[in-house]
């Protein structure tokens, strides 16, 4: 499965803000004294950003910071200011709905940085969880902040600074990571929940002890933990671990909208069809990693069958031996006789082998 983000989209604590709420998000007051002596029309401000930034391919080349803003000419600013920038990205040139980020410039630099991690949460505030390259209008607020923390907005509040448009490919998750104590807390090699709608996630995971979600293979992406009530979940850094009482497989349902989650312990897989008249099953045997199932059946040729969870229909696999999708439709048998089916979950999609001896 493709990497992700969705996070979740995955959205953390930001939300989605109309222009004139930028300041009281960013803790910049709204009233914007003078500087002593700063000559505003002698600041020069340019926008590096070319007709698109592809977040996929930054990501892929590990680059993380992405220029925004360049000041390359601040003026006469008084010793013991800085300038400090919050760049707002828009679907619209109104700017009525709107995204704001925190610039970071790096010491003693002229230019200015957001991250790609920022620019795809703007992404999926403003458009969802989507994987089309999207045109977004952009603009940068400047402040001048000194010393003693005084902020001042510079030009005023309705006045912005290098204004951009271009094409923005987002890079988005539709998977969570299953890290924790069954896995040596390695999310490269735990179990995928993956997701249609980047909101709404599903899958087969083996869970022991302590556990987290995340949308990234490591801890950089957006990281679920326990919430304040059981099945709840909390985004936030210092939130504990989630907990399984019995170790074992299960199925995991995740809402990372709600910040809800359930688990289904699974104690059984089982094969069930034509072949025996849709009553009972042919229970299935895992191996030590719970990961691998398998059965014999006698398949009459004609018939159609599934694999079904703790002898109820409430979680069943279907749709093709090659994707084994949640509650999908039945499978046409693979031929007459005796057939070994294996299956396995161990990656996404999951899927069955059906070999005759």
């Amino acid at each position: 499965m493709k990497k992700k983000s969705i996070y979740v989209l995955l959205l953390g604590c930001m939300a989605l803000v109309s222009c004139d709420e930028v300041e009281k998000m960013t803790g910049k007051p709204q009233e914007n004294p003078a500087i002593p002596s700063y000559d505003l029309s002698s600041l020069q401000v340019s926008s590096p950003v070319g007709e698109g930034i592809d977040l996929p391919a930054l990501n892929a080349a590990d680059t993380k910071d992405v220029p925004v803003v360049e000041i390359t000419d601040p003026g006469n600013l008084p010793d013991g200011y800085r300038i400090s920038a919050v760049y707002e990205v828009s679907e619209t040139e109104d700017f009525a709905q709107s995204f704001p980020m925190d610039v970071v410039f790096p010491a003693d630099s002229t230019m200015g940085y957001v991250t790609t991690a920022q620019l795809e949460d703007a992404y999926e505030a403003l458009e969802g969880l989507k994987s089309d390259a999207v045109t977004f209008h952009a603009r940068t607020a400047l402040y001048a902040v000194n010393d003693k923390n005084s902020v001042v907005r510079l030009g005023g509040d309705d006045v912005y600074y290098a204004p951009a448009t271009f094409l923005l490919t987002p890079d988005p998750a539709f998977v969570l990571y299953t890290p924790g104590d069954s896995n040596g807390w390695d999310g490269a090699s735990s179990m995928q929940l993956p997701s249609t709608d980047g909101k709404n996630y599903s899958g087969l995971a083996v869970l022991s002890g302590s556990f987290k979600f995340t949308t990234a293979t490591n801890w950089d992406g957006i990281n679920y933990g326990a919430g304040d009530a059981e099945g709840t979940l909390s985004t936030d850094g210092g939130a504990g671990n989630i907990t399984v009482g019995t170790p074992g497989l299960y199925w995991v349902e995740v809402s990372t909208n709600e910040l809800t989650y359930s688990l289904t312990e699974i104690s059984t897989f089982g094969v069930i069809g034509s072949f025996n008249g849709w009553s009972g099953d042919v229970v299935m045997s895992h191996d030590d990693s719970w990961k691998v199932w398998t059965a014999e059946v006698t398949f009459a040729g004609d018939g159609e069958w599934k694999i079904r969870a703790n002898n109820d229909w409430a979680i069943s696999f279907g749709t093709s031996v090659e994707d084994m999708t949640f509650n999908g439709p039945n499978i046409p048998d693979p031929g007459v006789g005796v057939y070994r089916l294996k299956f396995d979950i161990s990656e996404v999609p999951y899927k069955v082998t059906c070999n005759q001896d």
